[in-house]
């Protein structure tokens, strides 16, 4: 490959589909790659081969950066979050619009630790893991699979609908690290880790061999307290005591 330049240190480097950006210690932000989806946010929908700072982002203090399918979002020391990219089902929060440069930031209901994307995604999932415990998520959530066959339910349950604006997921709670793989999510809390989602490659940790889709955070059979989870397209992993369990997809 070849070296992306860029103007100064980065902090923090993400990538999503055939795209990457950079957020710089000077908290500027830098995308370049693909730019048909609106992920560059440089005005234009065109390719970009070198890195192209994005503006209209505040001045100062941002704090993280997450990229996925064709979107991306950073996060400013205020609890902030702007966004940029495909968003034409709402999956970046900010209406059901393509985002050609960083929209104005939609509040959540309160302080943000943490955003995350939908990396396997082509639309994507945003969410929000709260201060309070809680998690908030906007975008296209419905599952459709061997289980699911109409595509009417999936990781925002109750709710069967795209959600355009961040909105509070009513059965979590108490969510100390949050992960999203394909059409599923683990969720790591005080006691246990729950699982939720597509189950097609029984990432969810129920064992046995049933593949039904679970549309309900549930927890992981024999786990208790464990110290980090982790998720990829159709596999989970945790971590405890220094000791690594994963469950799932194991094709590659």
């Amino acid at each position: 490959g070849r070296e992306a330049l860029l103007p100064s240190a980065a902090d923090a480097i993400t990538v999503g589909d055939q795209f990457a950006c950079a957020l710089l210690l000077t908290d500027q932000v830098f995308c370049w790659g693909e730019g048909t989806g609106f992920q560059l946010a440089s005005h234009d929908i065109l390719s970009e081969p070198t890195p192209v700072e994005v503006t209209g982002l505040p001045a100062g203090d941002l704090v993280a950066i997450e990229a996925a399918g064709r979107g991306t979002c950073v996060l400013s020391a205020a609890g902030e979050r702007y966004c940029w990219g495909h968003s034409e089902e709402g999956q970046l929060g900010i209406a059901p619009l393509d985002q050609l440069e960083p929209a104005p930031p939609v509040a959540f209901s309160g302080p943000v630790l943490e955003v995350l994307l939908a990396r396997p995604e082509y639309d994507g999932v945003l969410c929000a893991r709260m201060m309070d415990g809680t998690v908030e998520c906007a975008g296209d959530a419905t599952i459709v699979n061997a289980t699911t066959p109409i595509g009417a339910r999936g990781l925002f349950e109750p709710y069967h609908y795209h959600l355009t604006t961040p909105t509070t997921m009513p059965l979590l709670s108490d969510v100390l690290e949050l992960s999203l793989g394909n059409s599923f999510a683990c969720a790591r809390t005080s006691v246990d880790v729950q699982c939720w989602g597509d189950n097609s490659n029984r990432q969810l940790g129920q064992g046995g061999t049933g593949t039904t889709d679970i549309y309900v955070p549930t927890p992981v059979m024999g786990l208790g307290t464990i110290d980090q989870v982790a998720t990829g397209g159709y596999f989970a992993c945790i971590s405890t005591a220094g000791t690594v369990h994963c469950w799932g997809d194991n094709i590659s």
